[in-house]
């Protein structure tokens, strides 16, 4: 979309750019859970949301739903790290070197 100055919009909201953001994300927490269910290993969620988001960026116009995939994937990613039960689903290691 453009304004009336001929610049486009970079914070433009569409019902085709909506659809577009909606359809990647419920893709991506799918794949998650699916593969959550599927495997015990923990690294697939990051991969899967960066995805989510770069593709979500290349297919809708201006800047509002890559950001905002940007922001719900950091959700995503911490609700399948972490359970509403407060029971760890994944575990995140961190290793940091001893001091001695």
């Amino acid at each position: 979309m453009k304004r009336q100055d001929g610049k486009p919009r970079l914070f433009s909201f569409t019902l085709r750019d909506f659809l577009i953001f909606a359809a990647i994300f419920i893709c991506a927490l799918v794949l998650c859970t699916l593969l959550r269910r599927s495997d015990i290993s923990d690294g697939f969620a990051s991969p899967v949301f960066v995805l989510a988001v770069l593709l979500t960026s290349r297919f809708t116009n201006g800047y509002l739903f890559g950001t905002l995939a940007a922001f719900l994937s950091v959700i995503g990613i911490n609700y399948i790290f972490t359970c509403s039960a407060r029971l760890p689903l994944l575990l995140l290691f961190l290793f940091l070197p001893a001091r001695s």
